[in-house]
């Protein structure tokens, strides 16, 4: 009725269920700085005869530069993005980003997968079902930088049974996660932006929230395509 998108008036976020939602309750509202531990994945150079899809050199330009706004970090992009690197060095970090392939497997989501270079023992997929079962208590928030990473069969009680929600059983605080097919040259750009508001202290709510009005657009610049920044919403 008032022809205004809603993050122009709020700051949105989603729980998923009545668990997530007094879990987040129960913690203040998080806030980062240029100090945080950040893991930033980018276009991990995955087996093509294995998965045909296309490479995403935007998603390496994107993981780069991001992990340069924070003082602790560490990038995993091409042959260095396995999915025993992720394993193994996820646990460690605050902040975790992904930026690459996820293959949806709406009918059986326990098969839901990010796709990952093989360490030459592994194909190189990581399962919602082994996401599941890691122990990412440290972790207080994970992004989800690829197609359809929010998508997933509907629960009644649990919401989507998403790659979002592989990372909530393994403790995670919040996740962004995307509802269709994005971009990687766009996406790049509106996170690299959304984490320089991180750096400056915003909470993830608003910063997406402020990204997102910066490519509403306005009377001094042009505004970007929905379908560029709308996609994305933080769960938790």
């Amino acid at each position: 009725s008032t022809g205004r998108f809603l993050v122009r008036d709020h700051a949105v976020s989603y729980a998923p269920s009545a668990t997530l939602l007094l879990s987040s309750l129960a913690h203040p509202s998080q806030r980062f700085s240029r100090s945080a531990r950040v893991l930033a994945i980018g276009n991990p150079a995955f087996d093509q005869r294995a998965f045909q899809l296309p490479s995403l050199p935007a998603s390496e330009v994107e993981a780069r530069r991001i992990a340069s706004l924070y003082a602790d970090q560490n990038t995993l992009t091409g042959r260095d993005a396995t999915d025993t690197a992720l394993e193994h060095m996820a646990p460690n970090f605050d902040i975790i980003h992904f930026a690459g392939h996820a293959v949806v497997a709406r009918d059986a989501p326990q098969l839901s997968h990010l796709v990952l270079a093989s360490d030459g023992r592994s194909d190189g997929a990581v399962f919602s079902t082994e996401i599941a079962q890691w122990n990412l208590a440290r972790t207080r928030l994970v992004i989800l930088s690829g197609c359809n990473t929010a998508e997933g069969t509907l629960s009644a009680t649990e919401g989507a049974s998403s790659l979002a929600r592989a990372f909530f059983a393994a403790g995670v605080r919040s996740v962004v996660s995307s509802l269709w097919a994005i971009n990687d040259e766009d996406t790049a750009d509106f996170f690299i932006a959304f984490h320089r508001r991180l750096v400056e202290g915003d909470s993830p709510s608003v910063a997406l929230r402020e990204t997102q009005i910066k490519w509403l657009g306005d009377q001094r610049a042009p505004g970007r395509p929905v379908r560029s920044w709308a996609a994305f919403q933080l769960f938790g």
